[in-house]
This record gives C-alpha cells, structure tokens and sequence, in this order.
C-alpha cells in the first residue's frame, strides 16, 4: 500500500468526513498521510513499482473517479436493472470512462437521455463517454463485477431510432467523426458526446473539417451544436459565407438572363 503525506497534502475531502477518515490518518511520526489506493514495492535503489489498484479507483484525463459513484445514479434510473462503470483505452494516449448497463423490464435506455440525467446529477467529468447495454455483467469466481472483463465485453449501443438517410454534407461530417471515434457514425441525430466524443477529439474533428471542406469551426460552436445533422448546417452556413455569390433559394435561371 502507497500512503502519501508532506506540507502540500490536502486536510482531507471537503464536506465528506467518512472518507476523509477512511483515507486520510495522523502518524505519531510521519504526520498526516493519505492512503493512495496505489499497490507498490521498492526497489533496492529506491525506485517504486507500480502493480495496480487495491480499489476500483481510475483516472480519466487527469481526473480520479469512483466509478461506483457514477453506477449508484445510473442504478437510480428506471430503465437500468443493474450498472458497471470502468475505463477504456481504444488508444494509448485515449482513455474514455465507459458504462456498461443491463436494462430493466420495459423500455430500452437510450444512451442520451441516460447520460442527460447523469450530467444533471454529476461533474462533467464523471458522466460515461460510452454507454453499452449488455444482457448481463461479467463476474469473478467471487461474484463480483469482473471490471478486466468488461474492457473486452461485447454489448450493443444504447438503443437509438432506425437509422435515417443522411444528406452529403451529413454524410461527410459522419466519416469525419468514424474515424476520431473509432466507430461507424450513420444518423443525423448522433450525438458527439454520447459516441465517445470529448474536447481532445473535438480538436481533431475540427482540423479534419478545416482540411476536408473547408471550414472553420470554433470550439464552442462545436460543442453548441454537437450533433451530425447540427454540425452539417453549420458546415453549410460557413461554405454559404465564405462564398457568397452562392444563393441557393434564388431562382433558376432557365433562359439564360
């Protein structure tokens, strides 16, 4: 076990005392020190060697997350019978917190109104990047969530309407988003967000637009928007005004005047 202490260690977690005194413990000689939750041993030359986790705590983009905190909301749900929560990692330098939900009896989740709810009940950065449903959830000898298992489980997006025809300027903002997300994006109505998608990705989508079509979008235009068919109409706005003599509702000239 890995305790940290020193002058710049935190008193503890503010307006939670149960885990302040479950993490953090006064030595009569080293002083306060927190329990890190960080397995390691030492090296004979003092190097220290990382050998995991002794609880389910991950980090995601420099955050460190109880992912049982985000499965006790998404539990709450209606539509949820059961949730695991663990992290991604579909690239080295990409690590996404997934949620894996087995639904109740009745309607199918659908993975944006899930994730609504939670971003009203939680930080942005505890809301899933991906909500799976699956008909079960892998478990250990033990009967415990088997979280190694669920980096590799295969389950199916949360439910989403037939897929509609997309227009071509849908259709190029779609490819652009496949290849960032790593997945097929085929409806106008895909959300960004609830594909994967976060503000590192949105930077690469938006240099691929800049060189594939030819436009400039801002990232807050992007996240206001953060849709395929929304997207394409800013797509569409932008080429409108970096080519103006294009009128596309003024009449067809048929007679040549």
């Amino acid at each position: 076990m890995n305790w940290i202490g020193g002058s710049r260690l935190a008193g503890g977690y503010a307006r939670q005392p149960e885990l302040t005194a479950e993490r953090f413990v006064d030595h009569a000689s080293l002083g306060r020190l927190y329990r890190s939750g960080d397995l390691v041993s030492e090296r004979p030359d003092g190097v220290l060697d990382f050998h995991g986790r002794v609880d389910d705590q991950v980090k995601v983009r420099g955050f460190r997350i109880e992912p049982g905190e985000v499965e006790h909301i998404l539990r709450e749900q209606a539509e949820v019978d059961d949730a695991a929560v663990t992290v991604r990692r579909p690239a080295a330098d990409d690590a996404r917190l997934a949620a894996f939900v087995v639904a109740a009896p009745g309607p199918v989740p659908r993975a944006e109104a899930l994730r609504a709810r939670l971003a009203e009940q939680l930080p942005a950065h505890l809301v899933p990047d991906e909500l799976t449903l699956v008909e079960r959830l892998p478990l250990t000898v033990s009967g415990k969530v088997d979280r190694r298992a669920l980096t590799a489980f295969h389950g199916t997006a949360a439910a989403e309407d037939a897929t509609e025809v997309l227009t071509p300027l849908q259709q190029a903002v779609a490819e652009v988003w496949s290849r960032s997300l790593g997945c097929e994006v085929n409806r106008p109505d895909a959300d960004f967000l609830a594909y994967g998608g976060h503000s590192m990705l949105a930077l690469v989508v938006t240099d691929d637009l800049r060189e594939e079509l030819g436009v400039e979008l801002s990232l807050p235009d992007f996240f206001a928007a953060p849709t395929v068919a929304g997207q394409a109409a800013l797509v569409e706005r932008a080429l409108l005004a970096n080519h103006s003599d294009l009128h596309l509702d003024a009449p067809e000239d048929t007679d040549g005047h």
